[in-house]
């Protein structure tokens, strides 16, 4: 949710710090499996120039208050929802529905 763009006690119902209170009361990360323990640390696993990590912060700061205003977070949501649903869809159709992973099927 906070890569949503949810604010650290952002949320329906306070949704972010349950869900955080949740993680840690179940053991926090290090009891994550370990594509999820990777998941987390591909930024330090494969570490930036400096360069290009003030290109993306600079980038992230001048475009993420207007893409976050109505109507652009419509249009930007919508179009990556649908995005995501057609690479779903495709590998589905290549896998003819069979999978040996389990993170795929939970994540549709």
């Amino acid at each position: 949710m906070r890569i949503l763009g949810e604010r650290p006690n952002g949320g329906q119902d306070n949704a972010c710090a349950r869900a955080r209170k949740w993680i840690q009361d179940h053991g926090g990360v290090t009891r994550i499996p370990s594509w999820g323990k990777i998941w987390l640390s591909e930024d330090l696993y494969y570490p930036h120039p400096l360069l290009q990590d003030m290109i993306w912060d600079s980038l992230y700061i001048l475009t993420e208050p207007l893409l976050t205003r109505w109507p652009f977070n419509k249009l930007v949501r919508e179009r990556a929802l649908q995005i995501t649903m057609n690479h779903i869809h495709y590998e589905d159709e290549n896998s003819r529905y069979i999978t040996n992973g389990f993170v795929e099927k939970k994540m549709e």
